[in-house]
């Protein structure tokens, strides 16, 4: 009777067992299952999540220029962002301006010819959705829009003319003409494509703005009684790329 008891004890216990197996693989498989789901969500970051963005840009600009920028992004939402870039522009080949006085030649200095700017642009950037973007969104691509405003400071807002000759041809001193007004506050907003990889971003982009390249020198009168000659104000176009990583 002992033994026919253990018998039917073993077979009871062995079918409670047979009959939790299935919940007790099913559990273990629902958790691996959310495990590997986690992992691939972890393998697909969407780099829009980002919040930083860093970066210099370099271009040509109207009015024989060039321009270099570091800038900074602050992505508060997937789609806008604040950003500020300080912006160091200068001419290039730009010709001497020679005027006669007092029956003498005077030809601008060399240091002077060429017109330099800082510049800070504050800037709202907008972005698109992915025009293309792979499975894992390591590589992408969209659009972004930045109107903003430029802030400018002229390194010299003079000019410094030398009399012809030197030594004991001339006793004459350097003289010095300065601009009595100046513009420093104008609009710009620029429209770029934009290739990324991983957290780095290649640029390729176009501005347009009212800038004035000749503000620091629009309103100089020579001592000869003539106006120092800039060419009209026309609208400033510029075409950049930038290099920049997402932090």
């Amino acid at each position: 009777m002992k033994r026919l008891a253990l018998h039917l004890t073993c077979i009871v216990v062995s079918a409670a067992c047979l009959a939790a197996t299935p919940e007790k693989f099913n559990w273990a498989n629902s958790l691996t299952n959310t495990k590997e789901k986690v992992c691939d969500e972890n393998l697909d970051t969407d780099f829009r999540d980002y919040k930083w963005q860093a970066g210099l840009a370099g271009g040509l600009k109207s009015g024989q220029a060039w321009e270099m920028e570091p800038f900074g992004i602050w992505h508060f939402h997937r789609t806008l962002g604040v950003k500020l870039g300080i912006n160091i522009t200068s001419q290039y080949n730009q010709p001497t301006r020679a005027f006669e006085h007092d029956g003498k030649n005077w030809n601008l200095d060399r240091d002077y010819q060429d017109i330099d700017w800082l510049l800070f642009k504050p800037a709202l950037a907008i972005r698109t959705p992915y025009l293309f973007h792979r499975d894992d969104y390591a590589l992408r691509l969209w659009l972004q829009a930045e109107p903003g405003i430029t802030l400018g400071v002229p390194f010299r807002n003079s000019l410094l003319y030398l009399p012809e000759g030197n030594g004991l041809e001339t006793s004459a001193q350097p003289m010095k003409v300065s601009n009595t007004h100046i513009r420093w506050l104008y609009w710009d907003i620029r429209a770029s494509i934009n290739f990324g990889y991983n957290r780095w971003i290649w640029t390729l982009g176009y501005g347009f703005s009212d800038f004035d390249i000749y503000a620091c020198r629009r309103h100089i009168t020579l001592p000869s009684g003539t106006r120092f000659y800039v060419p009209y104000r026309e609208f400033s176009h510029t075409v950049y790329i930038s290099l920049s990583y997402q932090l």
